[in-house]
Order: structure tokens, then sequence, then C-alpha cells
């Protein structure tokens, strides 16, 4: 068998028996300068591997009348990017946000144009504006609209040349269509000082009965047409012990004002005969 003969250089001698070990004592730390509406402006000494948002942290973010939408990052005498802190507590994202270098400044001017928002949405507030401009815009800022909100009562007061206060309505379709409403608070553009409400829905049910009084479960039940008294109250079961079977009562909502109607029957005969409910009761 044949002797294999290796001959190895100094240098791989060395690299074969060494094991780098790298630790890392502590961050290279810059200085930079916040400065316009923040709580505590000035000049703060941060890690090298900040961004804006750390130093806003560090000087106590914007003042009540410091602008979240266009916090601008400057490099000297050029503008390195505009940061909006709306991305960030809105919706969770801080993508392109740069880091800063020693000598950077961050300014924070005074607040943008802002519209108030209150009612039946997700989150009622002020808001500034940044390229919003219509009322679908502003709702989505907000949350959107709840389900016990109502598109068909749409209230904005707003201030007019400096002088007054007038009340608008937006002009919504018939149709219950979503992209015919959608396209009708597109066209609505908004102003600045702008104070939108949305209504709520009509606090009562359409197609509901009310069951009330010497009764197990009372509530609100679903009515059908053609519907009786035996079909809330079943029979003895459903009532309270020792009801006065001689005397009951149907409100019903009658005219176009819903004027109350008292409908007296006697309650052992409406458990055994047809009793007709209203057609609507409200």
């Amino acid at each position: 068998m044949a002797n294999a003969i290796v001959n190895l250089r100094p240098r791989d001698i060395l690299l074969a028996q060494t094991e780098p070990d790298v630790s890392l004592d502590r961050l290279r730390t810059i200085r930079i300068y916040v400065v316009g509406d923040v709580q505590r402006p000035g000049a703060y000494d941060i890690s090298s591997l900040s961004t804006p948002l750390n130093a806003l942290y560090q000087s106590g973010g914007p003042t009540s009348r410091g602008s979240m939408r266009i916090v601008k990052h400057y490099r000297g005498n050029q503008l390195v990017e505009d940061v909006d802190l709306y991305a960030l507590l809105l919706h969770g994202v801080r993508a392109g946000m740069q880091r800063l270098e020693s000598g950077d400044t961050l300014l924070v001017p005074p607040i943008g144009r802002e519209v108030t928002v209150e009612g039946m949405v997700r989150r009622p507030g002020i808001y500034e504006l940044a390229s919003e401009k219509d009322l679908s815009e502003v709702l989505e800022l907000a949350g959107g609209v709840l389900p016990s909100g109502t598109l068909r009562h749409v209230d904005v007061e707003r201030v007019q040349a400096h002088e007054n206060r007038t009340m608008l309505r937006v002009d919504m379709p018939e149709t219950d269509d979503s992209a015919t409403v959608l396209a009708a608070l597109d066209k609505f553009v908004v102003q600045d000082g702008d104070n939108i409400k949305i209504s709520p829905i009509l606090p009562f049910a359409e197609k509901t009965v009310y069951l009330d009084g010497h009764v197990f479960r009372p509530g609100k039940y679903a009515y059908r047409d053609g519907m009786n008294v035996s079909d809330l109250v079943h029979s003895y079961r459903d009532l309270l012990p020792e009801p006065y079977q001689q005397h009951a009562e149907i409100i019903r909502l009658t005219g176009p004002d819903l004027k109350p109607e008292i409908i007296s029957f006697n309650l052992a005969d409406a458990l055994t005969e047809r009793v007709v409910l209203p057609r609507v009761i409200r």
C-alpha cells in the first residue's frame, strides 16, 4: 500500500487551530437634535441603530399641537424623509424608516389639517389629515362605521371662511348597494376643521314584538304574519304563578305618527283561541 504524504504549511496549521471569539462591548452613540413642537426639545445621545421613532420617544413625543403626520428628518440641509406616525399608531407599520446618523435633526412642525369624527365609529377622535381628502378616507382613519351606525344620516359641521358655522348633510342614494354608497362618500370632500357625526340606526327593530309583564321570559321576539298570542305564550308554564287570566293587553302602534292603541283581551281565551297580534309592534 502506498503511503500518502501531505505537506502542511505553517499558515495552514495556524488557521486550522484558530477559533475566533467576538463579543460586543457596547454600541456607538450618536448625537442628534429634536426640535419643534415636542415635549422636550434638545440634543440627545442615542444608539447608532436608532430610528426617528426612538428619538421622538426620548424627547417625549409631539405636543398636543405638534404634527404626527409630517415629522421631518434632516441630514444637514438635506431632507432625508417625512415620517408619518399614523402608519405605526393605526397600522403597526414602520416600513421605510431610515436610521439616524450623527448630527441629524428631527423637526416636528405644527399640526396640519384636522377633522373630528364622533358618533357610531370604531375610533372616535380628532384626526390629522395628510393625503386624505374625501369622507371615505376619513372614516377609514376612524376604523370604519359600526354596524349600529347609519350612513343615511351623516352630518358635517363646517366653518366657512373663518366667519360662521354651517351644517351639511351628505347626500346618500336610496339604494342599499355598497358600491353606490362608497361612491357617494368618495365624492364628499372634507375640509380643515370639519366635525363629522355618524348617527345610530333607529333604536327599535322591524318585524318584532315585545312580551312583558307577568311572564318568565320577557323580551323581544320575531314577528311573522298571522301570529297569535298563543305563539308567544304557549301555556301557563310560560307565566309566573297566579296570573290574572281575565285581562291582558296588546299595545299596537298605528297611523303615521305611531300612536299607541290598547287592545284588551281575556288571557285564558287567548291560550285556547286565536287572538291575532298586530302586523307590526315597535
